[in-house]
């Protein structure tokens, strides 16, 4: 049993005084164990308490424990768990570690572990390293043989991909400056367990992909701009279950997303050439619809989120500022007439290209890359407010408890409200350093990767 030590008192409530036993009776995880559930951004407790105490209470919001993949559950930026300070300043920094080598993927945690990739040795090297959540301590660093790009945009790097790991292995995509792997390590070392070759990648961008891990298979959603191709991968051996060809425009950077349906749990991808859903077990195409662009196909760089009520949100955009956002809502039907998404709202704004959307409670929040944040109404795609920050962004916002928390490209992190009445500045921090890759949260800690430092900022315990 694990018994709940942070409490808060809340208007309103009954104030139990009288000696009485309330018990909680919700699944736990057992004291001392290490586990985590299967649903990262979920914590049960069970719990008992004397109520002969004079306090009116009820539990804290659950705690993000780990984050798998990139933008953490299902690819939401959403997670719980993080305090905050009355004043937000340097004492908000717990520590800060130096990083070997290059890269902007972002950080995955599970069990107490963070792993991240960098090339080094002028990108002639590739590096995988796990460090101690609780330190940044590396426990483990690993070198892979890598070759140096003929060409990539100025913010990417070689080692631009986040992992995804299951707490047993851990998955990232390797680009040696010419061709794409996907690769398995174990958590407890680093040991090399399996490789699968991806394919060739011909972009003047270069490449960056982060893989998903659902029921054990390993998801890449490979974009190229001589290929383009869906894989599923079993976890275990690195055998190919499945793949589905896609057409290929420009390279695109999107990671895909899952969505739980009976009688198929689907995999939702999202690129130039359309949004599609597959079946998770067979690959089979359930649906597709082509991207209703206004004049000529855009690149997606942005990964789609998933909203409530089946709306899906998804961009393209390049770098001449053309910018195309779309909500659909997806298929829920059996028959052919209503398994086709339909187009709910289109912008051709300026808001993210690069940087990817959040969704609370039917509303859509934002940091665009030249950095205003906004609001839009979910079910029309109204603008609710706008608000310029400062500086460009790259990496992409997350939401917890209730605070969006954006990094921009200077190192600034801005937090704000999740309000979609008016934007409210929390609080900014300035870490002084360059970031270009999104955070992670887990455990009560937000971990930004800058250029040099992973930085991991909470409230000491």
């Amino acid at each position: 049993m694990i018994l709940v030590n942070n409490w808060i008192a809340v208007a309103g409530l009954c104030l139990y005084s009288c000696m009485t036993l309330l018990e909680c009776n919700v699944s736990a995880i057992p004291a001392g164990s290490s586990g985590v559930p299967d649903n990262p951004a979920t914590v049960f407790q069970q719990c008992t308490i004397l109520s002969s105490w004079p306090l009116t209470c009820i539990p804290t919001d659950e705690v993000t424990d780990s984050w798998t993949r990139f933008r953490g559950p299902n690819g939401s930026g959403h997670g719980s768990g993080l305090k905050l300070p009355t004043d937000i300043n340097e004492q908000f920094i717990r520590w800060k570690v130096p990083l070997p080598g290059v890269g902007h993927g972002s950080p995955v945690v599970h069990k107490g572990r963070i792993y991240l990739q960098a090339s080094e040795n002028q990108g002639t090297e590739r590096l995988i390293f796990c460090l101690d959540a609780s330190s940044g301590k590396i426990l483990w660093k690993r070198s892979i043989q890598g070759k140096r790009a003929a060409a990539m945009h100025q913010k990417n790097s070689l080692a631009s991909g986040t992992a995804a790991t299951d707490g047993e292995r851990v998955f990232f995509c390797h680009w040696d400056g010419q061709t794409v792997q996907l690769a398995a390590y174990s958590c407890a070392q680093g040991e090399p367990l399996w490789t699968f070759p991806l394919g060739k990648h011909v972009s003047q961008h270069g490449a960056g992909y982060s893989p998903i891990l659902v029921e054990g298979k390993v998801i890449v959603a490979y974009d190229a701009d001589n290929h383009a191709e869906v894989f599923c991968i079993e976890a275990a051996t690195g055998k190919k279950l499945w793949s589905q060809s896609r057409k290929n425009y420009r390279a695109c950077y999107g990671t895909p997303l899952i969505r739980s349906r009976k009688p198929h749990d689907e995999v939702i991808v999202a690129s130039t050439a359309g949004i599609t859903g597959y079946a998770l077990e067979s690959g089979l195409k359930l649906w597709d619809m082509e991207w209703p662009f206004a004049s000529k196909p855009l690149r997606s760089v942005s990964s789609p989120v998933l909203c409530d009520n089946d709306i899906l949100l998804a961009a393209c955009g390049d770098g001449g500022g053309d910018r195309d956002t779309i909500a659909l809502q997806l298929p829920t039907g059996d028959t052919s007439q209503e398994r086709q998404p339909k187009l709910v709202w289109q912008l051709h704004r300026d808001i993210p290209y690069v940087t990817c959307l959040l969704e609370h409670q039917q509303n859509i929040f934002y940091v665009a890359d030249k950095g205003v944040a906004g609001c839009l109404d979910l079910k029309t795609g109204k603008e609710r407010w706008a608000q310029r920050l400062s500086g460009n962004f790259t990496s992409s916002p997350l939401l917890v408890d209730k605070h969006i928390f954006a990094v921009n490209e200077n190192g600034e992190l801005f937090i704000f409200e999740a309000n979609a009445e008016k934007y409210h500045l929390r609080g900014r921090l300035k870490l002084n350093e360059d970031v270009l890759a999104t955070p992670a949260l887990a455990s009560g800690n937000l971990l930004i990767r800058g250029k040099q430092h992973l930085f991991c900022l909470g409230v000491a315990k």
